[in-house]
C-alpha cells in the first residue's frame, strides 16, 4: 500500500536552499527525495547512537573498546 504524502514547510538559509537546489539538479532528484533520504539517515544515526549507548556497559564488562575488539569477540567460538 502506497503511503500518502503531505507537504511540510520549513525555513532554511538561502545558502542551504541554493545548495539543495544545485544538489537536486546535479543528481536529477527532487528536493523532497533528498530531504527524505537525509531524514532516514538522521533517524538511523539517532537509533544507532541509542543502541551504542545501551551497549556501552556490556562492552566495558567484556573489555571491548574498539570495533576490532567487538569483531574478535563475535568471531570467538
Amino acid at each position: 500500500m502506497k503511503q500518502s504524502l503531505v507537504t511540510v514547510n520549513f525555513s532554511v538559509d538561502r545558502k542551504v536552499q541554493e545548495d539543495l537546489d544545485r544538489q537536486a539538479a546535479d543528481e536529477g532528484r527532487s528536493k523532497s527525495d533528498i530531504f527524505r533520504e537525509m531524514y532516514r539517515q538522521y533517524r538511523f544515526s539517532r537509533v544507532l547512537g541509542r543502541a551504542q549507548a545501551a551497549a556501552k556497559p556490556i562492552a566495558a564488562k567484556y573489555g571491548l573498546e574498539t570495533d576490532d575488539d567487538v569483531a574478535r569477540f563475535l568471531s570467538e567460538d
